[in-house]
């Protein structure tokens, strides 16, 4: 298949240059706005439990904040690894999604866990979903997948049609 000879006109490059920029601002604010929030909370929160919540900073509570901070870090790089390589974060239904709800919830988590550390249980609660989706769309489907059937020659499938065909006949009926 040959392609129209104006595809590759200098205007058609324009306009590719033209998606790639405004993909690459668009990238760069999802990037700024999911940035803000990690620094904001890991910054905010650290500072908060500093200098108001002085226990914030002992035993389980740091700990469980070490751990979120982590857990949003990771979701973090990941999308400025997607945005680097030219992935659209924008796009519904993607694993971007689901980085941007994993910073959501720490972000959530975080702010929380000011008052409260029973809120670090929402990331076990995540866990278990993620858990779910994987037994869901690759674990169960590979283990419980139908084998595949044999492939059969045309004189073996009209064969076997035909035979199909004699026993569904009722005696006595025509």
């Amino acid at each position: 298949v040959s392609l129209p000879a104006f595809s590759h006109s200098p205007f058609h490059v324009a306009m590719a240059g033209q998606a790639a920029k405004k993909l690459k601002a668009t990238n760069q604010e999802y990037l700024r706005f999911f940035g803000s929030i990690f620094l904001g909370v890991t910054l905010g929160g650290f500072l908060l439990r500093y200098f108001v919540f002085t226990a914030g900073l002992q035993g389980w509570s740091l700990a469980l904040f070490i751990v979120n901070t982590l857990a949003m870090l990771g979701p973090m790089a990941l999308l400025y690894k997607a945005a680097e390589v030219g992935t659209d974060l924008s796009l519904q239904h993607s694993v971007a999604e689901y980085m941007q709800d994993m910073v959501y919830v720490g972000g959530v988590v975080g702010v929380v866990s000011l008052f409260t550390n029973w809120v670090f249980l929402i990331w076990l609660l995540i866990f278990l979903y993620i858990l779910y989706l994987g037994w869901t769309r690759y674990v169960a489907p590979w283990i419980f997948a139908r084998p595949p059937e044999e492939q059969l020659s045309e004189a073996d499938r009209k064969r076997l049609e035909k035979k199909q065909r004699q026993g569904n006949r009722r005696p006595g009926f025509r």
